[in-house]
């Protein structure tokens, strides 16, 4: 009965992943029209991580199609990493470390961020080693390549499913020390300070799901978290591709 109760629910949060919407709006206040704001477009295959050194949640997660994010005017910079998977029985999740994508974003403006898509596994492999890509103008057509953006993310199996690890200095971590400073927002490129965008406001939460508490205790024995992990390793084997996505873009919802 406790493994069909455990597979309900896991049915339900799929259901639950799959109704994510991929819009998001990052200022406070009303909606403003489209000529005051600058859009962000990307495919489903890249996340967000940070923008100007700020977590947005929102942001994060694989999405059912383009991701679409709406700004204020202003220099952004966004630390976008990839993430997907192939239907092979040896591949696992494929996640990069991010890239950092800079852009000075006019009102009215639409920009694509975007990269070289992989033909096969072994090209993701390739890609996800040394993620890049660019951010475009769609109206002027002017691209602006990726830069290293110095942070790394965690390793292991674990790290590369749940997507809310912390970033860390790359050359902090091969030093020992895992702790790494926001980046500042730079000032626009015209206009004067109070024009600045301010960094990138917070997206409104989305009501948490209930922790799932197996009835049979109330603390955990290290046992049931192996039954657990065994459990969820054989779900994923047997996931669909579509199962597996929707089961990421739940995981990219929930708080770190």
């Amino acid at each position: 009965m406790l493994k069909l109760t455990r597979i309900a629910t896991a049915a339900s949060l799929l259901s639950l992943a799959a109704c994510a919407s991929p819009d998001v709006r990052l200022y406070n206040g009303p909606s403003r029209a489209a000529t005051d704001v600058a859009v962000i477009t990307m495919p489903e295959q890249l996340e967000v991580a940070t923008i100007n050194g700020a977590d947005v949640p929102g942001a994060r997660g694989m999405a059912a199609g383009d991701k679409r994010l709406e700004l204020l005017p202003g220099h952004y910079d966004l630390l976008v990493f990839y993430r997907e998977f192939w239907e092979r029985d040896d591949a696992g999740a494929l996640r990069s470390d991010p890239a950092r994508f800079s852009v000075d974003a006019v009102a009215g403006h639409t920009y694509r961020i975007d990269y070289p898509h992989p033909a096969n596994y072994q090209d993701a492999r390739t890609l996800a080693k040394d993620f890049h890509g660019w951010i475009e103008d769609q109206a002027s057509g002017q691209r602006t390549e990726s830069a290293d953006s110095g942070v790394t993310f965690n390793g292991g199996i674990l790290a590369q499913l749940n997507g809310g690890d912390m970033l860390h200095s790359k050359s902090e971590v091969s030093a020992g020390n895992t702790s790494v400073e926001n980046i500042p927002p730079r000032p626009t490129a015209t206009g004067s300070a109070a024009d600045a965008a301010p960094p990138a406001a917070m997206p409104r939460a989305l009501p948490p799901v209930p922790a799932v508490v197996p009835p049979s205790a109330a603390a955990p024995t290290a046992k049931g978290d192996k039954d657990w992990l065994l459990l969820m390793q054989g779900w994923w084997q047997q996931a669909s591709n579509d199962e597996r996505r929707a089961f990421l873009r739940w995981v990219g919802q929930q708080p770190n």
